[in-house]
């Protein structure tokens, strides 16, 4: 039977695992935005280029576009407004779900 100390640390690794996630997305976005930007484009290239990379990230890792975007937007947000709650996501202490209030 586990114990609470193993529930605990269950629970730890299932926030660093989504954190993993968030910052992976968002680090391969970024750099994947980067590198669009060093081209001249349309804006209309742009965009659809911008959604494009969101559909692949979508495919690779069996989500929705949808769910996507909202990474992105809530892990920009914290680990630029909230670094103490990015801190406390990167180390477990959090879940997606909390650091997404």
């Amino acid at each position: 039977m586990p114990s609470r100390t193993d529930l605990s640390s269950l629970a730890r690794s299932c926030a660093q695992a989504e954190f993993a996630t968030w910052q992976g997305v968002l680090a391969y976005r970024d750099e994947q935005v980067e590198a669009l930007d060093r081209g001249d484009h349309s804006s209309m290239y742009r965009r659809m280029a911008v959604n494009a990379i969101a559909l692949e990230i979508a495919q690779t890792l069996r989500i929705s576009e949808q769910q996507v975007w909202r990474i992105v937007e809530q892990a920009s947000r914290l680990r630029e407004h909230l670094p103490s709650a990015w801190a406390a996501f990167a180390a477990g202490d959090i879940g997606a779900q909390k650091a997404s209030i």
